[in-house]
């Protein structure tokens, strides 16, 4: 069963904080349903402006699909290069997968979740 929690998050905060700074981004941490880690990445270095393509997008914020990075953003290697260090550091050394989806069982340590907020 996933499970997250204040002192797991912790132990990650320090690496993705470091990762934000390098790229020149804010971002908050926290922890949802004690399940799932959630980075909320603050664009203010304006890597992400081209991916915002409606108001909506702009007001709310985009979602980023942590499994297709290399995929949905391959015309930028920096903003690549970045989500898939804050992925793996998000994961950290104890994330593991279980889950099986043919026999409908889902077991990994947790879950991780990243949303990028235009710069206001």
């Amino acid at each position: 069963m996933a499970f997250m929690n204040k002192e797991r998050k912790n132990e990650r905060a320090p690496a993705i904080r470091k990762i934000l700074k390098e790229f020149g981004q804010k971002g908050t941490l926290s922890v949802q349903h004690y399940s799932t880690l959630k980075l909320k990445i603050r664009d203010v270095a304006g890597m992400f402006e081209d991916f915002f393509e409606n108001d909506f997008e702009r007001q709310y914020g985009l979602g980023i699909n942590h499994y297709w990075v290399e995929k949905n953003y391959a015309d930028k290697p920096e903003v690549v290069e970045m989500l898939v260090k804050l992925r793996q550091a998000m994961y950290g050394e104890d994330y593991f997968d279980e889950s099986d989806a043919m026999t409908d069982y889902f077991h990994c340590s947790h879950y991780i979740d990243i949303e990028v907020l235009p710069a206001k």
